[in-house]
């Protein structure tokens, strides 16, 4: 038989275990939470997605495929090329009016993180072979 402090010890072992796989899951929870806002997602690639090889495709079907992804990457840079200023601009007009609802600190604050998430963030459109 277990003594008093022994069991008082596994329950409270327990707990502390219940409650790391709760916060556990909780993050796993929170980390797939799309965030606010719009994202765009753009691939474009000669490479066959896994939707369409699920499909058992024949070896002229996958030719013909990724000739048509070939032929489609160029059109998808050339809607991005157009695009992006337009966003740009958008972006840059609706930031200028943020700013100026802010005092001196504040904007230098979130000039400060805007510019590191921007860092982080930046993403570069590449018009190569395969991407």
């Amino acid at each position: 038989m277990t003594s008093p402090v022994s069991r008082a010890r596994w329950l409270g072992l327990g707990l502390v275990g219940l409650a790391f796989g709760a916060g556990l899951l909780s993050g796993l929870a929170l980390g797939r939470r799309p965030a606010d806002g719009v994202q765009i997602t753009v691939t474009a690639t000669d490479r066959i997605p896994r939707e369409l090889e699920r499909l058992g495709l024949s070896d002229p079907q996958r030719d013909a495929i990724r000739a048509a992804l070939a032929r489609g990457r160029p059109r998808v840079f050339r809607v991005l090329r157009e695009f992006d200023p337009r966003m740009q601009a958008a972006l840059d007009s609706t930031e200028a009016e943020v700013a100026a609802i802010l005092d001196s600190a504040q904007r230098t604050r979130w000039e400060a993180e805007r510019r590191e998430r921007m860092r982080r963030d930046t993403v570069i459109i590449q018009d190569g072979p395969g991407r």
